[in-house]
């Protein structure tokens, strides 16, 4: 019998996880954590050839709209928000509806500019972990939620979404980074419905994964004085 993934996780890992984590063992992984069971998956990877310390800043500061795919990609995952704003005449703070931003972009921006999006965990040049609850069903209400909360919320008609990127060393000067993300229904309904929606938007998520992770190589190979 296959062990469920979070038996794996050390209980300090998941019991310290915050939005900066102190370093558990080698072996645990933050994002079983806040998803250890889940529906569907995709995973990226790409070796880098630079510093650890260089990867990392770049993980932080890399501009994820410099790429044109990505800022569609990106736009196309932020209609079910936007329809959900027209329906429900939600506002953003300057009395408009969001619109997709077009200026420069980064991970850290993403629970800033987004609402919806949270930073669940971070341990520093090791993995970064980002989730958001999002509503099947465009009328619905967004779910409060917060970082603490995350893994146990279960209200019927949410897919539970999870983003992690992570380092690893691969030999002198040089860096695994690795994207994973899952996702899980809370409900036997909401899952039929985001298969649906899974197939039509799974493949073009994973070329946002690897586009992402280009973009991220490139700002890491572009700092010299951290690549020494």
């Amino acid at each position: 019998m296959t062990p469920n993934p979070v038996d794996t996780v050390h209980e300090s890992t998941c019991r310290s996880a915050s939005v900066v984590s102190d370093v558990p063992s080698a072996g645990a992984s933050l994002i079983d954590c806040f998803l250890p069971r889940y529906d569907h998956a995709e995973v990226s990877a790409r070796i880098v050839a630079s510093t650890p310390v260089a990867v990392w800043a770049a993980v932080h500061s890399a501009d994820l709209n410099r790429s044109r795919s990505t800022r569609f990609l990106l736009s196309l995952r932020a209609a079910p928000t936007a329809v959900r704003q027209a329906l429900t005449r939600r506002r953003s703070e300057s009395g408009r509806l969001a619109p997709a931003t077009t200026h420069r972009l980064t991970l850290a921006d993403l629970p800033r500019l987004r609402s919806d999006f949270l930073t669940l965990a971070e341990i520093p040049r090791r993995e970064l972990v980002l989730g958001l609850v999002l509503p099947i069903w465009p009328a619905r209400s967004p779910a409060v939620v917060h970082p603490s909360t995350f893994a146990a919320f279960g209200e019927p008609g949410y897919a539970k979404v999870v983003f992690s990127i992570s380092m690893h060393g691969a030999g002198d000067q040089r860096v695994r980074l690795r994207t994973e993300t899952r996702v899980l229904a809370t409900s036997a309904r909401a899952r039929r419905v985001f298969r649906l929606y899974w197939l039509a938007i799974g493949p073009f998520s994973a070329h946002l994964r690897r586009v992402m992770l280009g973009t991220i190589a490139a700002e890491a190979l572009a700092e010299p004085t951290l690549r020494g």
